[in-house]
């Protein structure tokens, strides 16, 4: 059991019924958030594997030389 759950368990035997009530309703609240956005934010790890953009995954690094104006013109050197 992690830190914060021994605390929370001492405290819940603490407090009167009520309040322990309420704060376990919130924490309920926030755990169900919580599987709820891991849910819809991360994708299923094999799918976020397949669905990988090949630019942003590419290692590769051009070392030859480039023109100085090379931002400034790309499109010229790339569709002239």
């Amino acid at each position: 059991m992690s830190a914060i759950a021994r605390h929370l368990d001492a405290k819940l035997k603490l407090w009167r019924a009520p309040t322990a009530h309420k704060v376990e309703q919130l924490v309920a609240d926030i755990i169900a958030l919580a599987d709820w956005e891991t849910l819809v934010i991360a994708p299923p790890r094999k799918a976020a594997a397949r669905s990988r953009d090949t630019f942003l995954t590419d290692k590769k690094v051009f070392r030859g030389h480039t023109p100085p104006d090379l931002a400034a013109n790309h499109d010229r050197y790339l569709y002239d």
